[in-house]
């Protein structure tokens, strides 16, 4: 994969919101397997630190990284929403022939 592109995958939310469901979901949770089949995993944490290394120390990091996207969205849209009424506010005045325009 090239290189901007795994840097892309820091700037979405969806990074962030999914580790701290999958940290709440699998920490502490033991995994129940058939008696007669074998088991990899027989625990939540062992499952964390397999496929999302320090998901639970993460926890306030994601929470700290989506708080910053909530605000940089609303900060944007107050913004444009702004600049959408300065628009709005500097419209032409449209002519008839019977009056003269000021």
């Amino acid at each position: 994969m090239l290189d901007i592109l795994k840097w892309l995958g820091w700037a979405t939310v969806h990074k962030y919101a999914s580790e701290i469901i999958v940290a709440n979901e699998f920490h502490n949770l033991t995994l129940d397997c058939p008696a007669n089949k074998t088991c990899i995993m027989t625990n939540g944490d062992f499952y964390l630190d397999t496929f999302y290394p320090n998901a639970v120390d993460h926890i306030h990091r994601n929470f700290y990284a989506l708080g910053g996207f909530l605000l940089s969205i609303m900060f944007i849209t107050i913004c444009l929403f702004y600049i959408r009424s300065w628009f709005d506010n500097f419209s032409f005045k449209k002519c008839s022939s019977s009056c003269a325009c000021n």
